[in-house]
């Protein structure tokens, strides 16, 4: 069985637009159904909850800028759609381990 076509739906809106606010409210206006079926059926489909889903998403894409680009800290957290610092720093530190600037000054040598 494959997975329900609502969440591949949300997963193409989410990846395509992972820079925007996302709430389980508007993800499940999305696909028509509650936040809290929304939720469960996210979860059972990716393994992971819709949030933690575009938090991820989200460190994913700034790795990449940050051994790609020469955009600043701040603009990659623009681009990427997350706006504290120093939330950024620490979500980023728990996944990878290094902070940003270490994780690009690591990813030039």
């Amino acid at each position: 069985m494959g997975m329900d076509f609502r969440i591949n739906n949300l997963l193409a809106s989410i990846d395509a637009n992972c820079a925007r606010p996302f709430c389980i409210t508007s993800l499940a206006q999305q696909v028509n159904l509650s936040a809290s079926r929304c939720h469960s059926l996210f979860k059972n489909n990716v393994g992971i909850s819709p949030l933690k889903y575009v938090q991820n998403l989200r460190l994913e894409r700034a790795c990449s800028l940050l051994e790609t680009s020469f955009l600043t800290i701040k603009e990659i957290m623009h681009v990427v759609g997350i706006n504290d610092r120093s939330y950024f720093g620490r979500t980023f530190k728990k996944a990878y381990g290094l902070t940003p600037i270490a994780y690009r000054k690591r990813s030039h040598d």
